[in-house]
């Protein structure tokens, strides 16, 4: 908590100085979004929209701090705005998650494979896509499919394994 403490102070200081620093503000509010401090968070993040309203990762921030809340309407509008701002893969990733969660796996599978065309070698977002359409489209399995062990006449004492 020390370095998170001491990167506030360092950033807060320039902030008194120059309290129309967007990026400052962001930055502080990623610091604190990441620490738990939400509503302090919150309002750097604003503090940084209201200086700079097309601020696509400021409005990202926001949006993470209302999906940790819990309001996913909030949350999808705020990650829409991120994207409307700057297309980018982070906001159509978390509306990914957003509407996974949310249970709209349409709109989810559609937002990770936006994501996926701006950063297509995102593990995160690849998995996140398998986990929801394997979700989304369930694969009937059968079971009885027959085994070397159940076919009558295979002997196992030559399978050869790694």
């Amino acid at each position: 908590m020390g370095t998170r403490t001491n990167s506030v102070a360092k950033l807060e200081d320039p902030l008194a100085l120059e309290p129309h620093a967007v990026d400052q503000h962001y930055e502080l509010g990623v610091i604190l979004l990441k620490a738990n401090q939400f509503d302090a968070a919150a309002m750097h993040f604003h503090r940084a929209v209201e200086l700079k309203p097309d601020d696509a990762e400021s409005y990202n921030g926001l949006g993470a701090i209302a999906y940790a809340r819990g309001a996913s309407d909030e949350a999808i509008r705020l990650f829409q705005q991120s994207v409307r701002a700057r297309d980018n893969a982070l906001a159509h990733y978390n509306l990914g998650r957003t509407f996974a969660g949310a249970r709209r796996l349409d709109e989810a599978v559609a937002q990770y494979e936006a994501a996926l065309a701006m950063k297509s070698d995102d593990p995160d977002a690849h998995a996140a896509l398998g986990a929801v359409l394997i979700e989304a489209h369930p694969v009937p399995v059968d079971i009885s499919v027959s085994t070397p062990a159940a076919t009558p006449g295979v002997d196992l004492r030559n399978l050869q394994y790694p």
